[in-house]
């Protein structure tokens, strides 16, 4: 809250001191390219890279889209790829990477093939197209690998009825929407719900050997 303030005053201060608006259209571009990172991800190799990033222009920003890169540590290779479920340079909201414990595959959520319902899909290291994992109604969030590999766990609120932006706790006729900890089979995409269906799980993680969880969660709205 005390940065915005010095911020304004620099592009008041420094505006006068061009002849125009010069001097505050350079500012504006300047801020316009800046590259805004909300993710990053070492794969357990250390041999790879992943980030989520914004994608560029004031429409994309205010829509909440995100692109995912990839980069190669070891080959000495500087340009990074985009690892996306869409085509090119599609926009759309594409984050959450968790690597798999052998460092070859990322999961990521995505909404490319349909903006108003995400789902999981997967990506080889090797390149190809992502493949999706889920043919969920309803959230996920923040996907995890089980620790030997062959399971992803996610966080999920299942909707009763179509709805592009639902929230969590959010009550529907009266009714609450638990989000849900949830186990997905990476080879047929199957989801289970493992959580209690009257709690609301905020975060969790796996024990080192894959057989159980811990998580945080409380009944009633997810604000509660």
């Amino acid at each position: 809250m005390f940065v915005r303030p010095a911020f304004l005053l620099a592009i008041a201060v420094a505006a006068p001191a061009q002849s125009g608006n010069g001097a505050v259209d350079r500012i504006l571009k300047q801020l316009a390219g800046v590259r805004q990172f909300r993710q990053v991800a070492v794969a357990p190799d250390a041999g790879r890279l992943a980030w989520v990033e914004e994608t560029r222009g004031d429409s994309n920003v205010a829509a909440g889209n995100g692109a995912i890169y990839m980069l190669d540590l070891k080959s000495g290779d500087a340009a990074p790829r985009r690892v996306t479920a869409g085509l090119g340079d599609a926009a759309c909201a594409e984050h959450s990477v968790a690597w798999s414990p052998a460092s070859n595959a990322v999961a990521f959520v995505s909404n490319c093939a349909d903006k108003t319902q995400p789902q999981i899909y997967l990506a080889r290291d090797g390149g190809g197209p992502a493949r999706r994992l889920t043919s969920v109604r309803g959230t996920l969030a923040n996907p995890r690998w089980s620790p030997d590999g062959r399971q992803l766990a996610v966080l999920s609120i299942a909707a009763r009825e179509p709805r592009p932006n639902a929230r969590p706790g959010v009550v529907v006729r009266g009714e609450i929407d638990h989000q849900r900890l949830c186990t997905v089979d990476p080879a047929s995409g199957r989801l289970r719900q493992v959580s209690p269906p009257d709690l609301f799980v905020h975060e969790y993680d796996w024990s080192p050997d894959g057989r159980q969880f811990v998580f945080t969660a409380a009944p009633g709205p997810g604000s509660d």
